[in-house]
């Protein structure tokens, strides 16, 4: 569970250099720290276990790594990774790290850890012209088994990126606890959307359009065609899921790490579940188009050589199979995005983008009549520099919105399944199209497209 906090504001002593927070950290963690003469003090709140390194990648990077033990005891374990593999402990570090108490003028979010730890100032890189220093950090949700500073670290599962700017001086900054610890809402601002943001939005608009809407048309086509239509629907299905759809997917799955490239840490791997999911629908939708293409090639080897009487072999079962778990997967995906999108995307315009792509997706599956809600805020975009973005009305996005988006996408599967209530007709239709004479003025695939057995 996700637990939003508040703007993490610079906290440090009169005279000192202040510590910025970047956009790249999520809302269940915030941070604050400040630089004296000698020494260097971090903190940072998560809900898990941390991994905190110096510079803009996890590899050839050195990293503090923090977990709080069963006994209540927290670890500290600096080590280096060389590649991307278990990092190693590192007996020499070049900056010793020390566990701290956390300052206690910063209220925290419920629920949550905080570590601290200082270590000695880069005084090079203090006295430079650019004093600004770019940290990396990993969280993941499993804790190590042990206490030693050379216990197994589990795997990380989200990716984040700070900027600590050294050249500027801030008085001591004090947060009030809220009265009677009531949360308060977090204040966005607008602004215009920086090119990364377009970027995401497309990105979202395009797959969804491919995954969300073009596939489950094609399937739909498959499933009522060819009952109501057998001389038709094949040709339909593969316009849809063919040759429309593939160049759109396509496009729309490689704007994805065009979306990583133009981040301002960019990143080379994979750190969450929306990119690695979504590599694997790319790749098995490749296969599926491959497989369907396949399948109506053999099957019109089959025909030439006399009636098809087996019109469902193994083969035919697997493209029905993963052609339902591509779309299924799909929901999943566009679900985790916006999942991350509350928790990793820049406050300033976190609204914009998640208005945005909420709607954009729901329009172009023709259901946004589901998420109007007769007393839903809504917010006029008129004058504003989004306008060029804006498809349909806005409103304010929340992970309810998400449920009942969800809830309308049930309407897919319960309208595919139910067309399974033809296939008493479908199957009669495919016995008297196997063994009817091929008419001289009709090509072997115009024949087969009414007993298509996929």
């Amino acid at each position: 569970m996700v637990t939003p906090s508040a703007d993490v504001l610079p906290v440090c002593p009169p005279s000192s250099k202040a510590i910025l927070r970047d956009d790249g950290i999520g809302t269940d963690k915030r941070l604050d720290g400040y630089v004296s003469r000698w020494t260097f003090w971090i903190t940072i709140t998560t809900l898990t276990t941390l991994r905190s390194g110096w510079g803009e990648q996890m590899i050839n990077t050195h990293s503090v790594i923090m977990w709080k033990n069963t006994d209540g005891s927290i670890s500290l374990s600096q080590r280096y990774a060389r590649g991307y593999r278990q990092p190693e402990v590192v007996a020499d570090p070049p900056r010793i790290a020390k566990l701290v108490e956390p300052r206690k003028s910063v209220t925290r979010p419920p629920n949550s850890l905080t570590f601290a730890f200082q270590v000695p100032v880069n005084h090079t890189l203090l006295r430079s012209h650019d004093a600004s220093e770019k940290m990396i950090f990993a969280t993941s949700s499993v804790t190590p088994a042990g206490k030693d500073v050379d216990a197994n670290i589990p795997r990380h599962e989200h990716v984040g990126y700070f900027t600590f700017d050294l050249t500027k001086d801030f008085k001591d900054v004090t947060l009030a606890a809220s009265p009677n610890n009531a949360p308060t809402a977090p204040q966005y601002t607008t602004g215009p959307l920086k090119k990364v943001e377009k970027l995401m939005i497309l990105h979202g608009a395009i797959v969804s359009f491919g995954f969300l809407v073009l596939l489950p048309a094609g399937s739909l086509l498959g499933r009522y065609g060819r009952v109501i239509a057998p001389h038709k629907w094949f040709r339909l299905h593969r316009l849809s899921n063919g040759v429309i759809a593939l160049p759109v997917i396509t496009l729309g799955v490689l704007l994805g790490p065009l979306v990583v490239y133009n981040k301002e840490t960019f990143r080379k791997h994979f750190a969450n579940p929306h990119e690695v999911c979504g590599i694997l629908l790319l790749f098995m939708y490749f296969a599926q188009i491959s497989l369907g293409q396949y399948i109506h090639h053999r099957r019109l080897q089959i025909a030439k050589q006399g009636p098809v009487t087996k019109p469902h072999p193994p083969l035919n079962i697997l493209h029905i199979v993963l052609g339902v778990s591509i779309i299924g997967l799909a929901f999943f995906q566009v679900r985790v995005r916006f999942l991350l999108l509350l928790a990793c995307c820049s406050r300033r315009n976190r609204s914009v983008i998640m208005k945005r792509l909420s709607r954009l997706i729901i329009a172009v599956l023709i259901l946004n009549l589901f998420l109007d809600h007769p007393g839903s805020q809504r917010s006029s975009m008129v004058g504003n520099t989004h306008e060029s973005w804006a498809v349909v009305p806005l409103g304010s996005p929340s992970l309810e919105d998400m449920d009942h988006f969800i809830f309308a996408l049930q309407i897919l599967p319960i309208a595919y399944f139910g067309g399974y209530a033809l296939l008493p007709r479908q199957l009669r239709q495919e016995r008297a199209a196997a063994y009817a004479p091929l008419p001289r003025d009709t090509s072997d695939s115009a024949h087969l497209l009414a007993d298509e057995g996929h």
